[in-house]
């Protein structure tokens, strides 16, 4: 029983841990603090820490500048030798004592002018018979492709009232009026141009370059680490422009990305992952890329991946976006373009695009967006276009001309898209689809005439008779074996009025070659009745004089729309030169009407 522990009462407890709370207090009082092992800093040296960081607050400069100059040099000293820091009293170049200590910490810490903190009020010069102020643009510098950029090597001293180079006074072996810390540069009048020819000079320049040779050479333990650091920043940097130059090749040749699997080596990786292995063969720095890093799989650092490839074609995406809208912003006014388009898999979409007159002249179009399904009446388009506009940050008040088709949802002038965005811009005018108008007229030119619509039907009747079967289109070939310069006959297109050309000529230039094959089937009792009845049925209606004269008239008129429509839909053509196509093609068809006894003769 003696070895059992006994439990202590609750006021026992209590006591004790009173007693052990009360030895532990007074064993730190009696302990002395860590502070008192080391000097403090004299004030004054502190204020000057603080004053060399980059984001510096005026009111320390302030006080910096209240102490005394003994305490100030004696704190000077002190920080010093305890730091084996040089050390710059003030950000006034006048004031520096250059030296390789001094010329190693700018290295480390270069200084950059702040044209804010100067008081231009202060910086008045006598020159000549008057008096000039320091200019406030000295400080920014116009490049040749109008982009401004600040001098960040030029610097202000308030005690010199003068100006010196960061540069030059640093480095600069030949003595200018920029780097001599006894004057400075003073002359307001010719300030601009001195500055100028200064930038110009020699000397500037080797200051520079030593400067940045200077800042890549460094002494600290971290060299090696620095040098492992660019070699791999440089190594990916080298991939990524691989990466980068091989989605410019497929989606500029409108080709599909993505196979069956992301496996390298395998022949259902896609067009991506198979140009990459394609680049690899004949590219060392590629080949070992996919050596070492390829099939990883998840958590591995390749770029080879999907995410990565569709995260650079949004990169790529914003990066264009975003230099149109600068040239939109530059040009100023701009007209807008906009159709509603399916895409293959029928679901439509709003296609947006925009045509402006760059800096040089030329007139260009561009593309922006595709807009999800919105509907198809006025309001609803005309709110998604404004709060794209809106996302783009493009003023549609600089809106200067309107293209659409000829839907009245488009072009009406009641209620149409043309007439809500004119209210938005008053000077928005509409001119409706040059090319589409024409489609629209050669569509109702077919159309309104019997003749003409059983012409074209019967036209794209002989397509679909000969494609239907891979021996009638061999059938077909081998009857325009023999005739020179002959086509395959062409699929009707019943929207672009202007393909039906293709059309006409391969039935003008092969006609009897056509004739020949109908004939051959309609005779070959192998072939089904059915088969042989389409056949002759066909045969006598196209060897006729009204089909014939036909093709005779229309191929040279579809010939001439053809041409018409593609010059239309040039990027820089103008609304005169659409009139004039206009008025070109109109006399050209009312010539045609005089030549009726040429086209019955070759018919």
């Amino acid at each position: 029983m003696s070895g059992k522990r006994i439990k202590l009462s609750g006021a026992e407890f209590r006591k004790r841990a009173e007693e052990k709370n009360k030895k532990d207090k007074l064993i730190i009082s009696q302990t002395s603090k860590i502070q008192s092992f080391f000097k403090k800093k004299p004030e004054s040296v502190e204020l000057i820490e603080k004053s060399l960081k980059i984001n510096q607050s005026d009111e320390l400069v302030e006080k910096l500048l209240k102490t005394d100059d003994e305490t100030l040099n004696s704190d000077i000293q002190v920080f010093s030798k305890t730091t084996n820091v040089p050390i710059c009293p003030s950000q006034d170049p006048a004031l520096w004592e250059i030296n390789s200590d001094m010329i190693d910490f700018f290295i480390r810490n270069p200084v950059v002018s702040n044209p804010k903190i100067i008081n231009f009020d202060n910086t008045i010069r006598k020159c000549g018979e008057f008096n000039r102020k320091l200019p406030h643009d000295i400080f920014k510098r116009k490049l040749l492709n109008g982009e401004i950029k600040d001098r960040q090597w030029l610097l202000y001293s308030t005690s010199k009232n003068a100006l010196f180079c960061f540069y030059c006074l640093l480095f600069s072996n030949k003595k200018t009026q920029f780097s001599s810390t006894n004057s400075g540069f003073t002359d307001w009048k010719k300030c601009l141009e001195k500055v100028e020819q200064h930038e110009k000079n020699l000397t500037h320049n080797e200051s520079i370059r030593i400067w940045f040779s200077r800042r890549k050479i460094t002494t600290g333990i971290d060299v090696e680490l620095k040098i492992e650091f660019e070699k791999r920043e440089l190594y990916w940097r080298n991939i990524i422009h691989r990466l980068i130059e091989t989605i410019i090749f497929l989606s500029g040749r409108g080709l599909a990305f993505r196979g069956n699997n992301e496996t390298l080596g395998s022949k259902n990786n896609g067009n991506y992952l198979g140009c990459l292995e394609l680049i690899a063969k004949f590219d060392p720095l590629m080949s070992k890329h996919l050596d070492e890093y390829g099939n990883k799989g998840r958590g591995n650092v390749s770029y080879l991946s999907h995410t990565i490839c569709d995260e650079l074609i949004t990169l790529m995406n914003k990066y264009v976006l975003n230099n149109i809208v600068n040239e939109v912003t530059v040009a100023k006014y701009f007209s807008l373009i906009v159709d509603s388009t399916p895409d293959i898999t029928k679901f439509d979409q709003l296609t947006i695009a925009i045509r402006y007159v760059n800096l040089d002249g030329t007139a260009v179009e561009r593309f922006l967006c595709f807009i999800p399904s919105v509907g198809h009446k006025s309001k609803e388009m005309e709110v998604a276009i404004l709060t794209k506009l809106t996302e783009l940050d493009i003023n549609i008040s600089y809106c200067r001309g309107q293209s659409y088709d000829n839907a009245r949802n488009m072009s009406g002038m009641y209620n149409g898209l043309q007439v809500r965005i004119k209210e938005k811009s008053k000077n928005a005018i509409f001119s409706p689809c040059s090319a589409h108008s024409l489609n629209l007229v050669g569509c109702h030119a077919a159309d309104v005439t019997k003749e003409g619509y059983n012409f074209f039907s019967l036209a794209q009747n002989i397509y679909v008779f000969f494609a239907a079967s891979t021996w009638r289109w061999e059938q077909l070939l081998i009857s325009l074996k023999n005739i020179p310069n002959s086509m395959f006959v062409k699929n009707l297109c019943p929207t672009r009025w202007s393909s039906r050309f293709s059309v006409c000529k391969s039935l003008k230039i092969g006609f009897k070659g056509v004739l020949n094959s109908l004939k051959s089937i309609a005779l070959n009792l192998d072939q089904k009745a059915g088969i042989r009845h389409e056949a002759e049925s066909m045969y006598k209606k196209i060897d006729t004089l009204e089909f014939s004269f036909m093709i005779a008239l229309w191929t040279p008129i579809l010939e001439r729309f053809d041409a018409t429509s593609k010059n239309l839909q040039r990027i820089n053509i103008d609304l005169g030169c659409v009139v004039k196509l206009y008025e070109s093609l109109e006399m050209y068809i009312q010539d045609i009407r005089n030549r009726f006894d040429i086209m019955m003769s070759w018919a």
